[in-house]
């Protein structure tokens, strides 16, 4: 004689218990998938000099189907930046060339001025003051320039304008020196 204790289990209990630890698994599987890691600027990158990975950090991103933006193991070798790259952007494809351009060069100035919304990355114009017979004149050297690099002083002199590093055309930057040695007025203007 053979005793039974309780019920049996309907099938359709046993059906959605089965399915529950199967999506649960396939959730799982899709969370535990690691995300590619690309690469971020960990500091105001310029145009011009060697990349090396020790400029990047990488970060863990899912960034679907955008394909210019270079994973951390596809940094290649010998190449620079065309523009300004800014602490914590992605690093694109697009960004990136193997030739430094000889037409273009960087040169720092003091502006008489401090420079109005200019930042790294930003453009701006780049104008002298002159002494004339008929009263001063302002001429502009430099019609658009990238900001490399603003640098502000520190200590006793940190109300000082700072100095801005830009990139400009060679035969700009000769008019710009030419306006620092004789002591010209600096201006320099956000443009778009």
């Amino acid at each position: 004689m053979t005793m039974r204790m309780g019920r049996k289990i309907p099938n359709w209990v046993l059906l959605v218990a089965g399915g529950s630890v199967v999506a649960i698994g396939l959730l799982l599987s899709v969370l535990a998938k690691p995300l590619p890691e690309y690469l971020v600027a960990a500091t105001d990158l310029k145009p011009g000099v060697v990349l090396t990975e020790k400029d990047f950090e990488r970060v863990s991103l899912n960034l679907g189907d955008l394909s210019n933006y270079l994973r951390a193991d596809e940094l290649p070798n010998e190449n620079s930046l065309l523009r300004v790259l800014r602490k914590g952007e992605l690093l694109s494809a697009l960004d990136l060339t193997s030739e430094v351009d000889p037409e273009f060069t960087a040169i720092r100035v003091i502006p008489k001025l401090q420079p109005a919304g200019a930042k790294v990355g930003s453009f701006v114009a780049v104008w002298q003051g002159v002494e004339a017979e008929d009263g001063s004149q302002i001429e502009r050297l430099v019609a658009r320039a990238e900001v490399l690099e603003i640098e502000y002083g520190e200590g006793l002199f940190a109300d000082r304008n700072p100095e801005v590093e830009l990139r400009v055309r060679v035969d700009e930057a000769v008019l710009v020196m030419r306006a620092i040695a004789e002591e010209s007025l600096i201006f320099v203007v956000p443009v778009q």
